[in-house]
């Protein structure tokens, strides 16, 4: 503050009149310095160059600790290297206070290295020091490496605080670990320490990875104090891979009358949640509200109105979706279109498809396209198809296509297996390749 930068300027006239200024006047300007980091060196500097007085492990030890509080991890790490070498023994504190700048900076493998050094010179690893190394690791996406750390914490009966805490539930969740960021959650609630959403984010994440949708519901019905938007859209992530379309669409309910904005990614998993047990109309209205809302919707949320509408054989509002969807969304329209015996459709959309560049194609699309023209005996239609298949297969496997024959034999068993009402067989010209 201002009393630091007068003490830098005294020191400074002191050493210009040739009075000496002596180390504990120093130290107790760098002390004073803790909240402007840059001073703090500057001091540290004067000290040693101009003042020629040599810095003892308690100057070092204050402007480690400045450069800390002001996230400088690099300027951290060299000081305890000059200390070290200049023969100054720093104790845990600096230590410490450097780890939590390098948690800060997401360096993993440098605090993973400064934790050695610290055990090295036989020093204590406290749960200051343990912690951030735990945070410094996951951040750094190391998340096993984060859990080992946590582990530590135990294993030197140190009780761990809620920034270890937060990282191995966040870990946890990484490594898809539901049952470690669960009990983690219990515990910080057992021991009634305050939970942020940042950790039930985590929690509800991890949960959801490992489909157990029931757990996330428990979770957030004792959350709901804590709950944040975050919160809600993991939440309503973890409905869509247990496919529970109702819980999901209560919880966006729930948003609502929370006074909270769904965005995209919460409408885009109600929408895919929907998707998948086939109730188009509630994906659609999903779609309509996330447009009313003011977000624009990605390709993820038109495909799933597509494949919701394609279950439910409604070719024609799969195609009112098609202007934002991907290759994944014509692949349902198309579907939609065959299935609903809607063959011209199913053509132009498959032209329309290739003139999008979207590629490939879903073999399956083109084996029910194969199928309808054959049957409707639109052989023009049949040449181009087979041409556009044999594309396909060299674009996905990068090697000799196989025969005509042998090619339409495999496909076919899957057309029949998903399509059974499907019998008729094309005629297969023997003398036929997909290349010459």
């Amino acid at each position: 503050g201002d009393e630091a930068e007068l003490a830098f300027r005294l020191l400074a006239d002191m050493a210009n009149c040739e009075l000496m200024p002596n180390a504990a006047m120093y130290r107790a300007a760098i002390s004073a310095a803790e909240g402007d980091w840059q001073l703090a060196v500057r001091l540290l500097n004067h000290m040693q160059t101009i003042s020629k007085i040599h810095a003892d492990a308690s100057s070092y030890a204050a402007t480690v600790n400045a450069c800390a509080r002001g996230r400088q991890w690099v300027l951290c790490t060299q000081l305890l290297e000059d200390a070290l070498s200049g023969g100054a023994e720093l104790g845990v504190a600096a230590f410490g206070a450097s780890l939590g700048a390098l948690e800060w900076a997401s360096r993993s493998e440098e605090a993973a290295s400064l934790l050695r050094r610290m055990s090295q010179r036989q020093l204590e690893l406290n749960v200051i020091a343990l912690s951030a190394a735990v945070s410094a690791a996951e951040r750094g996406g190391q998340w096993s490496r984060a859990m080992q750390l946590f582990h530590q914490l135990s294993q030197r009966s140190l009780l761990p605080d809620m920034l270890a805490i937060g990282a191995a539930i966040s870990a946890s969740a990484t490594g898809h670990l539901w049952e470690n960021a669960f009990g983690l959650l219990r515990h910080a609630r057992r021991q009634e320490s305050a939970v942020d959403a940042a950790q039930l984010n985590s929690c509800i994440t991890a949960l959801g990875r490992g489909q157990k949708w029931r757990v996330a519901l428990q979770v957030m019905d004792g959350a709901q104090a804590e709950a944040d938007e975050v919160t809600f859209n993991a939440a309503v992530a973890a409905m869509e891979k247990g496919h529970r379309w109702s819980a999901a669409l209560e919880l966006l309910a729930s948003m609502a009358a929370c006074s909270m904005k769904p965005g995209i990614v919460a409408y885009s998993s109600g929408i895919s949640s929907c998707s998948a047990e086939g109730f188009w109309r509630q994906a659609v209205q999903l779609l309509r509200r996330l447009h009313i809302a003011g977000e624009e919707p990605s390709s993820i949320s038109f495909n799933a109105a597509i494949s919701a509408c394609e279950k439910g054989l409604q070719w024609q509002r799969s195609l009112d979706f098609l202007g934002g969807a991907s290759a994944a969304g014509f692949n349902a329209a198309l579907l939609a279109c065959v299935r609903s015996g809607r063959w011209h459709e199913a053509l132009t959309l498959q032209r329309q498809a290739e003139s999008r560049g979207f590629r490939p194609l879903a073999v399956s699309s083109y084996s029910l396209l194969l199928s309808e023209t054959e049957h409707r005996g639109l052989e023009g239609e049949e040449d181009k198809l087979l041409d556009e298949l044999c594309k396909e297969w060299l674009w996905a496997h990068g090697s000799p296509a196989k025969p005509l024959p042998a090619l339409r034999a495999e496909h076919e068993w899957k057309v029949h297996d998903e399509f059974p009402e499907q019998t008729s067989k094309p005629s297969i010209d023997p003398g036929r390749w997909l290349l010459p």
